[in-house]
């Protein structure tokens, strides 16, 4: 069995519409007209996210057999012991994929 893990930058891209008011002078009504000018705005958050990746290795013929993984973003001013509550959780997801059961 074999456990890897890495970080990696991740960038998250979303718009939001957004509108502002122009003014023009209208010949017609001889007044200052509101004019509405709408738009998007790009809105980016960028984040670190956790990878860990779980390589199940059939040791006589030297194969893989299986590999799983998770990811997560980062949680900053973690305790080492919700840390590792966290890595407990992945690898339970993990394996919670794996098609084969133990047994007859």
């Amino acid at each position: 069995m074999n456990f890897q893990t890495r970080q990696r930058e991740r960038s998250q891209v979303w718009n939001v519409p957004r509108v502002d008011f122009g003014w023009a002078y209208s010949y017609r009504y001889h007044a200052f007209v509101s004019v509405p000018i709408w738009y998007d705005e790009p809105q980016v958050s960028r984040y670190r996210e956790g990878v860990l990746t779980v390589d199940l290795v059939d040791g006589k013929r030297n194969r893989l057999v299986w590999t799983g993984s998770a990811s997560a973003a980062e949680v900053s001013k973690r305790t080492p012991e919700q840390k590792m509550a966290d890595i407990d959780q992945a690898v339970s997801a993990i394996f919670a994929k794996y098609p084969g059961r133990a047994g007859g």
